[in-house]
């Protein structure tokens, strides 16, 4: 009889799905604890930002990959696009179905280019004969004959760097290149006669350009850049003949008047489709385009279809008794958009892996907020506990009102966190667009992250219902008491040996890039030490437990309470330490990269941009925009005296170096001015240089040239600005002072041999310099910038993986922030009955709200100072495994994050005035009947 009335009181008392009133209002009910409510859509908001944005994060990085690719020394929109080129066609050459052939040719590849949307309308370009340029009446200038290549292209004097000349004004005259302008001495509305074997044509001079000889190989142009510009590293080469650009009905008119039959009246067609740039294609699109250039092709290469007879590819054809109309040439095809994808490709994967290493440590951050908030709500909500263990709820009813109870702020806080994954990455992640299949991925990963979260917040909250239960001591002290410190540590000793002997970095695909240990060392030191601190304050606060006292401060009531839930304490101090430390380390990891990339890169190139220019050269400055300054640099140019100490030698121009040339002041013990002070002194003897990366070695005299120089070290440095390697010291002198000693000697300048070089160093922003060059009036025969040489896969890599890692420690910083809000307002509520007393027994508000920010600034302190310190061990040990370039000085350089953690502080200290003002209103407007009713 007894049991079949136990079983009717349970039927009455167990819940009942849907009818049951604490069914129907869980969806809404932590409405009703907003605290709660906006902890759980925070968490929910994180985690899935960690999930969301690794897909976004790649997509926008290979995008911004393909637009670097697309703006480089090596690649335009031009040559990415579709080009189409056929040599040697006869102008009166027709077409299988009649009519001319180039025009038949170029309208039938405009209107095949035309369907693929990733390309622009395409151009056409002929290049004609190389003729003589000379003044009317066939006069030579003074300075010798004249010459240029005739050339006629679709918008060609856009493209010019026009020197006399109004662009928008195209005639019927040509354009000169100034290496036939300037011995002619014409400009704009002179005359000049074109010859070719004896005939001539009279035209009307409308402008002069630089010629295509000193600019980049890239562009428009490149379907006949080999014709222009001279053969790369061939720096004796004379320049060859530049194009004297026409129109198309010039160009035509010009050829067959200087036709014969030594010279046909025929010319060199391309026709060009670049690449759409407004905006630039995504990653999909550049693949779409890849495939459709490949079609293309294939359909060129089929001479039994009307489309392959009349654009046929690729190789040379002959005209013949099958195909009468093609006449001798070679026809081609190509684009370069299948270099640049693979390229992209390899960069990419180089930095996904560590990438998806730093997303899946976002994502375990983030669900262990979410577990904590989880277990925070529910330790405020002691009363509401209470009534379901004595109506006998179980675990899994629990967990399923839960996880109801958290539909709505995991759903608002997804898509809070979807939104702000997307402008994360648009505001400080890679300059690239998302391809809309990396936004679809996006988007289930949001949504399978959201459902994860709801599963962890059930599986915490039953958990922690059933630690209520009797056993709920035992199990409690076997979780706190387990040295899981020690399984920290010996992850972080493991990983410390891999960066030790194997370095930070691995080769992933042929290319190097950032191992995993770099970023789950920094993560096990800081788990370790958290919990080791935690373990040490528990124990502390344990044995302590202050006594009573007359007069309660703010210090009193926040010791009480960290004492009496010191393991609520202890576990939000573990999360901030973790969280707080990935912020520190990330932010000094890629700033450190970012310095030492710099440098290093500025140190090879001498500036920004370097110019490599002839020994005699003399850069004229007056009027020019940026800094410059001339410096000759000979490689292993000598050795020490009796030694077989090898090393290189840069020779500057002290009076023009500081402020054109790169510099850190961390290359030197003195400033870069009273080094070259000391250069720049007189005609004393010995000779005075500044050693770089010598290591200390004691120099008195040099052997250079075919003589030994004494010389007097006057400063060393560990790195200076024209250093090539970093395996033989630099020796840095006075140009001026060391021609003038070998002068002197009746020895010829050691600056010219085979081996050096002089460049000019530019201090300005790459590209308008470039633009710019010729106003220094010097013939330039090669460049090189700073960011070409940052250019290289590993290191576009280690920045893109770097700015994630940044991502994450903001991200990390927002999760203390959040956790701590909520975990002072569980605290306080878990406690509201003696919260409630004391402020009804004469507490004043003041006091109240001051313990509660002491306690949660005490503990937040203190997790700044340790995740200060595991950043500042983790870059010390991390950074110099990670030299991007190690045959170049200076080693890794360390940027510690006291800025970063200095910001962090005010941001936490924010934090914890807020979280206890909350707290203690909340505090303040508790119904102290309605408290002691549920206690009892």
């Amino acid at each position: 009889m007894g049991d079949a009335k136990v079983q009717t009181i349970e039927r009455r008392t167990a819940p009942r799905p849907l009818r049951h009133p604490l069914w129907r209002k869980a969806p809404g009910r932590l409405l009703h604890h907003p605290v709660s409510f906006i902890a759980l859509a925070v968490g929910a908001l994180l985690v899935v930002v960690s999930a969301s944005a690794y897909s976004l994060f790649v997509s926008a990085s290979q995008s911004e990959l393909l637009a670097a690719n697309l703006h480089g020394t090596t690649v335009s929109r031009y040559e990415a696009g579709l080009t189409y080129t056929t040599t040697n066609l006869p102008l009166d050459a027709e077409g299988p179905g009649g009519g001319p052939l180039a025009e038949g040719r170029g309208r039938a590849f405009a209107q095949e280019a035309s369907r693929s949307p990733e390309v622009d309308p395409a151009v056409t370009q002929m290049l004609g004969p190389t003729v003589d340029v000379t003044l009317p009446g066939g006069v030579v200038p003074e300075s010798g004959p004249a010459d240029g290549a005739l050339f006629a292209g679709d918008g060609a004097v856009d493209h010019l760097r026009v020197l006399q000349g109004d662009p928008g004004t195209q005639g019927d005259g040509v354009w000169l290149p100034d290496l036939a302008a300037d011995p002619a001495g014409v400009g704009p509305g002179d005359r000049v006669e074109l010859r070719l074997n004896g005939r001539s044509v009279t035209v009307m001079v409308d402008g002069v350009y630089r010629g295509l000889y000193a600019l980049p190989r890239t562009g428009y142009f490149q379907p006949f850049i080999d014709e222009f510009v001279p053969t790369f590293g061939c720096f004796n080469c004379p320049t060859p003949p530049q194009p004297i650009v026409m129109n198309a009905a010039r160009f035509r008119q010009v050829t067959e008047a200087l036709a014969s039959k030594a010279q046909p009246a025929e010319a060199s067609f391309a026709w060009q489709a670049p690449l759409v740039v407004d905006p630039l294609p995504t990653l999909q699109q550049a693949e779409d385009l890849a495939a459709f250039a490949d079609r293309l092709k294939r359909r060129m290469q089929r001479p039994a279809t009307p489309f392959g007879e009349l654009v046929p590819c690729c190789g040379d054809w002959y005209g013949g008794e099958q195909l009468p109309w093609l006449a001798s040439g070679e026809n081609t095809f190509r684009t370069s958009i299948d270099e640049v994808l693979q390229i992209v490709q390899e960069r990419s994967n180089a930095a996904q892996a560590p990438i998806l290493v730093l997303s899946i440590a976002a994502f375990a951050i983030a669900m262990a907020v979410v577990a904590a908030a989880a277990s925070f709500a529910f330790a405020a909500r002691r009363v509401e506990i209470g009534v379901l263990t004595a109506r006998g709820w179980g675990p899994g009813a629990v967990a399923a009102k839960a996880a109801l109870e958290s539909l709505a702020p995991v759903v608002v806080g997804a898509v809070l966190g979807y939104v702000l994954a997307t402008v994360l990455i648009r505001v400080a992640g890679p300059d690239g667009a998302v391809d809309p299949a990396a936004t679809a991925r996006a988007i289930r990963g949001a949504v399978v992250a959201s459902g994860a979260a709801l599963l962890l917040i059930a599986v915490v909250s039953a958990a922690s219902y059933v630690a209520r239960h009797e056993h709920r001591d035992r199990l409690a002290r076997a979780v706190l008491w387990f040295p899981w410190e020690l399984l920290a540590f010996g992850a972080a000793w493991v990983l410390y040996g891999r960066l030790e002997t194997g370095g930070g970095l691995v080769e992933s695909g042929g290319v190097t890039r950032p191992g995993g240990a770099v970023f789950l060392f920094p993560l096990s030191l800081a788990l370790g030490i958290g919990i080791l601190v935690a373990r040490i304050a528990v124990v502390a606060l344990l044995r302590r437990r202050p006594g009573e006292r007359a007069r309660v401060s703010a210090w009193f009531m926040a010791e009480r309470r960290l004492a009496s839930s010191s393991r609520l304490a202890a576990l939000f101090l573990v999360a901030s330490v973790l969280a707080l430390a990935v912020f520190a380390s990330a932010q000094a990891m890629a700033a450190s990269l970012r310095a030492t990339v710099d440098a290093k890169a500025g140190v090879f190139v001498g500036s920004d941009v370097q110019l490599r220019v002839g020994l005699d050269s003399e850069p004229d400055t007056r009027g020019y925009p940026y800094p410059v300054t001339k410096a000759s640099r000979v490689r292993d140019a000598g050795a020490f005296t009796g030694t077989d100490q090898h090393y290189d030698i840069v020779a500057i121009d002290p009076a023009t170096l500081e402020g054109a040339a790169f510099w850190r002041d961390a290359f030197a013990d003195v400033p870069l001015s009273t080094l070259l002070d000391r250069l720049d002194s007189g005609p004393e003897e010995p000779m005075p240089i500044v050693v770089s990366n010598g290591g200390g070695i004691a120099v008195s005299s040099i052997d250079l040239g075919q003589s030994s120089v004494p010389v007097r070290v006057v400063g060393t440095t560990t790195s200076f600005p024209g250093t090539s390697s970093g395996d033989r010291p630099l020796l840095v002198v006075d140009r001026d002072r060391l021609e003038a000693t070998f002068a002197a000697l009746g020895q010829p300048n050691p600056l010219n041999i085979a081996q050096g070089s002089t460049e000019l160093w530019v201090h300005g922003p790459p590209t308008e310099v470039l633009a710019t060059a010729d106003q220094l009036g010097a013939f330039v025969l090669a460049t090189l910038t700073a960011d070409e040489v940052k250019d290289i896969p590993y290191i576009d890599a280690a920045i893109d993986t770097f700015a994630m890692l940044n991502l994450l420690g903001v991200t990390a910083l927002l999760l203390v922030l959040v956790v701590a809000i909520v975990y002072v307002q569980a605290r306080q509520r878990a406690r509201v009955l003696g919260a409630a007393l004391s402020v009804r027994m004469g507490m004043t508000a003041r006091t109240l709200r001051r313990s509660l920010v002491a306690e949660l600034g005490v503990i937040l302190g203190l997790a700044l100072v340790l995740g200060g310190l595991v950043g500042i061990v983790s870059v010390s040990v991390v950074v110099p495994t990670l030299d991007p370039l190690p045959t170049i000085p200076p080693p890794p350089l360390l940027t510690d994050p006291l800025i970063a953690l200095a910001v962090a502080g005010v941001m936490l200290l924010a934090a914890s005035f807020i979280g206890g003002t909350v707290a203690a209103r909340a505090s303040r407007r508790a119904s102290l009947g309605e408290v002691m009713r549920a206690a009892t």
